[in-house]
């Protein structure tokens, strides 16, 4: 899969004019495990306006926002409109192990369209991506060359991000 990044970041102040819109909260039924989620953000990579939304402790504490982490999580805006990942603990495995289940949390006035558009992305992953585990990342200058039939791949301004991934075992 190839996609091109094509969209230019927003200044703040477009940001920040999202904040003033409400909320659009999508939870996806979709579960994973700490140790799933590094992979699964590799599909988001994917995504064009894919982005880190960094959130300070006053946004967190006072629940403008709920980022999957506690630095933030990863986010995907496109030009007024931002949305980003959150998630909330799930009840925990037959073996203990912790889970959450995934959700989005999307600001401006195409907030529920880019919810929709990063949930489906999400459920890509969980139906096709969740087994493959042994996962390697390329980057290559912009522009060049490379087999990447089968492979994820992310064109940015300066490069050319190529995401292989296989089954485990």
């Amino acid at each position: 899969m190839l996609v091109p990044q094509t969209v230019d970041p927003p200044g703040p102040e477009v940001l920040g004019g999202a904040l003033k819109r409400p909320a659009c909260h999508t939870w996806l039924g979709v579960n994973a495990t700490e140790s799933e989620l590094g992979h699964f953000e590799f599909w988001l990579a994917t995504m064009d306006g894919f982005c880190r939304l960094l959130a300070r402790g006053d946004a967190i504490e006072g629940t403008l926002v709920e980022p999957m982490y506690r630095w933030g999580s990863m986010a995907v805006f496109d030009l007024d409109t931002f949305a980003y990942l959150t998630m909330r603990e799930a009840p925990r495995g037959d073996d203990g192990r912790r889970i959450f289940e995934l959700g989005v949390c999307a600001y401006g006035p195409q907030g529920e369209q880019l919810a929709d558009r990063v949930a489906e992305q999400i459920r890509c992953w969980d139906r096709h991506g969740r087994s493959l585990t042994n996962t390697w990342i390329e980057v290559h200058p912009a522009g060049t060359a490379t087999d990447v039939a089968g492979h994820l791949v992310a064109e940015k301004r300066h490069t050319r991000i190529i995401i292989r991934t296989a089954p485990a075992g």
